[in-house]
């Protein structure tokens, strides 16, 4: 089997799907449903999601493995909720863990593989070093 990876910066390709209500034959629709049996990994990144519809969120939010930056004003208590959903943990104390996310820092929630060598659904807090700092070779 394939194994392609495909990067989205910004999720521009929303636009059109988004005017038009996220049809189902529109390729992006297509590859989010249906892509892993082919090989397909997306990488999607947005910097709100605010323009998207619930629908549109929701279908976002089934990805495996999902990065949270520190989210807009306007989106924490959205992502709190989700969040609280998936790991019982309070909406409030994620909505304070969101707030309080520094330039660099993310919560990666998604596998995790435990002692005993078994995949487990677990937010890991990440601080991603700066470009700057790092040593490129």
């Amino acid at each position: 089997m394939l194994n392609i990876q495909t990067l989205i910066d910004d999720a521009k390709c929303f636009e059109t799907v988004r005017r038009l209500r996220w049809p189902e034959k529109v390729p992006i629709d297509k590859m989010l449903r249906e892509g892993r049996k082919f090989g397909l990994s997306l990488i999607l990144a947005t910097q709100t999601t605010n323009n998207f519809n619930q629908e549109q969120r929701d279908r976002l939010f089934q990805a495996g493995h999902k990065l949270f930056f520190k989210p807009a004003d306007t989106e924490i208590e959205r992502f709190a909720s989700l969040l609280s959903q998936i790991t019982h943990d309070s909406k409030a104390d994620w909505s304070q863990r969101l707030a309080r996310l520094e330039k660099g820092q993310c919560w990666s929630l998604g596998p995790v593989e435990t002692s005993s060598g078994a995949l487990q659904l677990k937010p890991v807090l990440v601080s991603v070093t700066a470009l700057e700092e790092r040593v490129l070779g």
